[in-house]
């Protein structure tokens, strides 16, 4: 019961930022209401609204965040409120063209260990292919919402070694 009160607060957090983002504007595939049970799901042609930008962001930066997830890789249900990979292309996306990845850098695990050890943008991929889970029958391959490859640096050791740092934002 819990759950499914959260997810119908959060649906009715999404469709207050529709109505107060977007008006009237004819970008979604049913127009708002109070009874909705499901998130507002942008029409094909208007997906990309579904990526938040950075406020006071250049055309060309928001231009780059865009483009930082190739067309081609987005999943069926982009369009919807609720996608984990439009959310990971927003955070990650403006995080990297702002070169602001170093916000990462103290975010430890429960262990105290750090998650990321690289703030290099180019060491950010989003949408990366998984070729070893042994799934190699699969259509289409396995894929992770943000992969950082990066060094770890380590105090007690006299040369670093190579890490991958994941984060997984599927919700």
């Amino acid at each position: 019961m819990a759950y499914s009160h959260c997810l119908s607060d959060l649906f009715g957090r999404f469709w207050q930022y529709r109505r107060e983002t977007f008006g009237d504007a004819d970008y979604f595939d049913r127009p708002p209401s109070a009874a909705q049970k499901r998130p507002p799901v942008f029409k094909p042609g208007y997906v990309d609204k579904n990526i938040l930008l950075r406020p006071g962001g250049s055309p060309a930066e928001h231009a780059s965040v865009l483009l930082s997830l190739a067309r081609r890789k987005r999943h069926k249900h982009f369009g919807s409120m609720r996608s984990s990979q439009a959310l990971a292309q927003s955070v990650f996306g403006n995080l990297k063209v702002s070169k602001e990845l170093d916000c990462l850098l103290d975010l430890q695990d429960r262990n105290g260990q750090n998650l990321f050890f690289t703030a290099d943008s180019s060491a950010c991929s989003l949408e990366h292919e998984l070729d070893y889970l042994g799934e190699s029958d699969r259509l289409r391959p396995p894929l992770m919402s943000c992969l950082f490859r990066g060094v770890e640096s380590q105090s007690s050791a006299s040369s670093p070694r190579t890490t991958w740092d994941v984060v997984r934002a599927r919700i």
